[in-house]
């Protein structure tokens, strides 16, 4: 297995480890494979930051209900976050997310809602999208009664997450300007078609290939038709100027790496606020690596920073 020279130790550790355990990778196995070794993963992290307030909710969603959880942490909190986790649109539960919400809550000064959207292949697009834009929608409506006071609402995401927060916050920024006040995407896949140079670059991984990625694409669209439409691919929309200011937190070692850059590139072209950062040595899903990585703690220290200041630049 050759890494790239530039990879973390750290990140290279978990790689070389998960490459001497005979694991196949995703794409080489089952659904329910890849769920599995996610979640074994997972009992890997950092537990869960002791929050102030926990509280479960059903949001109505058209003909069914989501499950969603509120994470308030300690002291005053200056926003409400709508969160989506990743997982290539095929993985991810609000307990498998805990620990990485309930750290960026208390980083953050913020509340965080994380949204346990439907996942394909057994809900394929447009499910996780439309489950996504009716939790921000309800966040938007409701913020003050969750928090007892106005705070401005912002939604994030990883991975699949920022791709889904991503278009959802232009879908609501077209009904309802300003409604979302910001948006936090990591690491964010942006165009499907898989052919940008860091694709070329990191075919390989480490952690997520560019083959795992077509998988996970493959998934989420079965109609390879949909690939390049802007509700699937942001980065090809021409509408930009209805998205929210954007934080765009994108790793040196990732195929996707060129999507988020690319995307915060094409955001500011289009008069949107954007604060951009790569980590160096970090690989895809590094964020949700708390405990493991160093890089992880630093992504949300830095979100927690930075947010603040984008906030102050959002319209209104």
């Amino acid at each position: 297995m050759m890494l790239p020279d530039a990879l973390h130790p750290q990140v290279r550790q978990l790689a070389e480890r998960a490459a001497a355990s005979g694991r196949l990778p995703a794409h080489e196995g089952t659904v329910d494979a890849a769920r599995a070794a996610s979640a074994a993963f997972r009992a890997l992290l950092a537990p869960p930051t002791p929050m102030r307030r926990t509280v479960d909710f059903r949001i109505e969603a058209g003909a069914h209900a989501l499950a969603a959880r509120l994470f308030v942490p300690e002291g005053e909190v200056d926003a409400l976050i709508v969160y989506c986790h990743g997982g290539g649109w095929v993985m991810g539960s609000i307990d498998g997310t805990a620990p990485v919400a309930t750290n960026l809550a208390r980083q953050a000064r913020a509340a965080v809602l994380v949204v346990d959207y439907r996942l394909a292949p057994e809900h394929p697009y447009p499910a996780g999208l439309s489950d996504t834009e009716a939790a921000l929608w309800w966040a938007h409506l409701r913020a003050k009664a969750l928090l007892g006071r106005e705070v401005p609402v912002v939604v994030a995401g990883e991975s699949a997450g920022a791709n889904l927060a991503t278009v959802a916050a232009g879908l609501i920024g077209r009904r309802c300007p300003g409604a979302v006040a910001a948006q936090v995407l990591v690491c964010p896949p942006t165009d499907a078609r898989c052919a940008t140079e860091s694709y070329r670059e990191f075919a390989g991984g480490p952690v997520v290939s560019a083959a795992a990625m077509d998988w996970f694409w493959g998934h989420y669209l079965p109609d390879a038709r949909l690939r390049s439409s802007p509700l699937v691919s942001p980065l090809l929309a021409v509408d930009l100027d209805r998205q929210p200011p954007a934080l765009v937190l994108t790793a040196q070692c990732d195929p996707v790496r060129d999507d988020g850059e690319l995307y915060a590139q094409a955001l500011i072209r289009a008069g949107v606020p954007v604060v951009a950062h790569r980590f160096p040595g970090m690989c895809h899903g590094f964020f949700t690596m708390l405990g493991l990585v160093d890089g992880a703690a630093e992504a949300a220290a830095y979100i927690g920073r930075e947010l603040p200041r984008l906030l102050a630049r959002a319209p209104g």
